[in-house]
């Protein structure tokens, strides 16, 4: 989760980003893209299991009620330790992790209206720390204009950066980078309406 000071270091760069061209440009940093909880939930329920017939094998004389909170409370344990540290994301193969990653990024870009400005050049950086998976998607207007290898060299740069100084300062240093690149095409025409939120979208 960014902190607020984070939050609002990243919606400003979008601010500064922007005021260089007519394009809309969109954050959003997910904790994780999917619901990877499915896999948590099965450990708790299998440790829930194997602690509640250790019980009645090792303390046969324990209340019945006793043993079943007790084993409760571990599976529910085992449970919170495995969505913490996303075994489900460690255990599902990266493809399948990836395309959950990239099905989420385009939702995102639909919800924020990303797909609906005039000139259709509204850009998304797409960041989801779970999945260590980011991408950079323009609208057909923008995508039209900018050679796919520019986006592809900005999500590299991003995760360089993110490794050294961590990924708000990767962020705000794509931010800027989308805001020159889409000025070219698109410079500032004096009338910025600014109908998409600054705000990245963090949970």
């Amino acid at each position: 989760m960014l902190k607020q000071e984070e939050v609002l270091q990243i919606e400003q760069a979008v601010q500064s980003a922007e005021a260089k061209t007519s394009s809309e440009i969109a954050v959003c940093m997910l904790r994780a893209s999917g619901e990877d909880r499915g896999i948590a939930a099965l450990v708790g329920l299998v440790v829930l299991a194997v602690v509640g017939g250790l019980g009645e094998f090792l303390w046969p004389e324990t209340n019945t009620y006793l043993l079943f909170a007790a084993a409760l409370a571990v599976g529910i344990g085992a449970f919170f330790l495995a969505d913490l540290f996303d075994l489900g994301l460690n255990l599902l193969p990266a493809y399948l992790v990836a395309e959950d990653a990239r099905r989420t990024a385009r939702a995102m870009f639909l919800d924020r209206a990303l797909d609906a400005t005039p000139e259709r050049n509204a850009v998304l950086l797409f960041v989801s720390r779970a999945e260590r998976y980011v991408e950079i998607l323009p609208d057909r207007g923008l995508a039209a204009q900018v050679p796919v290898q520019r986006w592809t060299d900005m999500v590299t740069s991003f995760q360089a950066t993110a490794r050294e100084k961590g990924m708000v300062e990767a962020a705000v240093a794509t931010i800027a980078r989308i805001g020159e690149t889409c000025a070219h095409p698109f410079p500032a025409n004096g009338m910025n309406p600014d109908p998409i939120s600054n705000k990245p979208v963090t949970k």
